[in-house]
């Protein structure tokens, strides 16, 4: 069976140039592993593998999104980490992607599969970075929230980040896009002026994208200068935070 190198062969094979025909048990039929639906504790999803067949088992009790991406996830897997029983964890699959670790590699790769740039930046172009514009495009690919946004914040028009804070208020996992990533740092702990702070403490918040001061979440001694945009929504048992420099003069300025 073929060893693809990454997601797009897979779709340029199949020949899909719509969100709507990205179907993934057909896929990974196409890549001779069979998906299947149970009851899993502990785990999201679990790939077996003989030879050139698979079989994932996917939680049957998780939202279609979280299904779409756990099927991803295990056919990235399937093509990097074949000859190994894998069974990935929920957490596995909520952090953002990155080039390091097989897990951070398979999310990468589900999200290439589920969302492929060649798709998904025409749609995401001059969107604002917002869980608004979202859930738009999360009901366009059909996928999560979290996986859209972070995918929004990956491949938009504008530099942006995306931030998880657990029930304590403190930095669980950031993301910033590609002029911002590893270049602005937010805060470990959460300033009690966001609305972040307000939802993982029981309150409602603002429901939607506020300007606000950026010392409130970036570490850097000129960040009281500048203003930004955030929007945070209830996610897990902490907050969700998208930050938007709809005005790129910070990240300009400090960054370069």
């Amino acid at each position: 069976m073929r060893i693809y190198r990454n997601a797009q062969e897979i779709l340029d094979e199949l020949y899909i140039t719509e969100p709507e025909e990205i179907d993934l048990e057909v896929i990974a039929y196409h890549c001779g592993a069979q998906v299947q639906y149970a009851p899993l504790k502990g785990c999201a999803a679990h790939i077996i593998g003989v030879g050139d067949e698979a079989v994932i088992t996917v939680d049957a009790h998780a939202r279609e999104g979280r299904k779409r991406f756990s099927i991803g996830h295990e056919l990235g897997h399937w093509m990097r980490d074949r000859g190994k029983a894998l069974s990935c964890q929920r957490a596995d699959m909520s952090k953002p992607w990155s080039p390091h670790g097989p897990e951070p590699l398979a999310n990468g790769f589900a999200a290439d599969l589920l969302m492929p740039a060649s798709l998904f930046v025409p749609r995401a172009d001059k969107r604002s970075v917002t869980f608004d514009a979202v859930d738009e495009l999360a009901e366009m690919f059909r996928v999560s929230r979290s996986a859209a946004a972070k995918r929004l914040v990956e491949l938009g028009s504008y530099d942006a980040m995306i931030l998880h804070y657990g029930p304590d208020g403190r930095r669980r996992w950031f993301k910033g896009s590609r002029r911002v990533d590893r270049n602005l740092w937010p805060h470990e702990d959460l300033s009690h002026d966001t609305d972040a702070w307000d939802i993982i403490n029981g309150r409602d918040g603002n429901g939607r994208s506020v300007t606000v001061d950026a010392c409130d979440w970036i570490n850097h001694r000129r960040a009281g200068d500048y203003r930004i945009k955030e929007h945070s929504v209830p996610y897990l048992d902490g907050a969700l935070t998208l930050l938007w420099w709809q005005k790129a003069d910070m990240v300009e300025d400090l960054v370069g």
